[in-house]
């Protein structure tokens, strides 16, 4: 007796796992594509903290009929420094990678439920050329992933020339008040220490895995590679 397939709107009962998938991550990748602040709170309490410390909020301030003893002895509520621009913008290019990489395989889910049965349903193809044509298709989908990272490795590597640029001239000032009044130098000590810890911070970040450069170049090369192979051009 031939096997038959079971079937829920048209869809055979194996499919409908990744078409559930499809439909609720393809809202998702486009939320962190588009938006990444809706998924990280702290991005947008940094960029509402800018217009919020000209003038600060009496809402803010804690009432002291409202405070616990016990939390002021034992423990201390502490408040976390607000997150940089240039950290804000590192968060959003690692959102905006992994919507990158959930829309590259809800890429494949289409092409799998889609695209895949219209295009092997001719029997003229051998089956190691329906194999070639399967791996082209998935190819091709995976490879909208390297844009991504691609970006993010351009943007930091902006980043990094813009800030050294920044530091340098920074440093060039420090000196020129470090000349005029030499009253400062404890504090010129603080800044040096500051600028050394965000330095040390920068130099370990540029270094993981290779730092952007080799990310830009391997994903550049990889990336083109499975783009023409999903092309056929390979």
């Amino acid at each position: 007796m031939p096997i038959t397939t079971r079937t829920i709107l048209g869809l055979p009962t194996s499919h409908i796992p990744l078409f559930l998938h499809l439909l609720i991550e393809t809202p998702a990748s486009l939320s962190f594509l588009l938006r990444p602040e809706s998924q990280l709170p702290l991005l947008s309490s940094s960029s509402s903290f800018s217009s919020s410390s000209s003038s600060p909020s009496p809402s803010l301030s804690p009432s002291p009929t409202t405070e616990d003893p016990s939390s002021s002895t034992n423990h201390p509520p502490r408040q976390l420094p607000p997150i940089t621009a240039q950290q804000a913008t590192e968060a959003r290019l690692i959102l905006r990678n992994f919507g990158g990489l959930l829309l590259s395989v809800n890429c494949l889910v289409f092409y799998l439920l889609f695209l895949f049965h219209h295009q092997f349903s001719s029997t003229s193809l051998r089956p190691e050329n329906k194999k070639d044509e399967l791996i082209r298709g998935i190819t091709a989908c995976l490879s909208l992933y390297h844009v991504f990272p691609l970006y993010r490795a351009w943007k930091r590597i902006c980043m990094s020339s813009s800030s050294s640029s920044a530091v340098d001239e920074k440093k060039r000032k420090k000196d020129m008040r470090e000349e005029e009044r030499k009253e400062g130098e404890k504090e010129g000590e603080k800044e040096k220490e500051k600028e050394k810890e965000k330095e040390d911070m920068k130099d370990e970040t540029q270094k993981t895995l290779g730092g952007p450069v080799v990310h830009f170049v391997v994903h550049m090369i990889v990336g083109g590679l499975m783009g023409a192979a999903g092309l056929g051009l390979l």
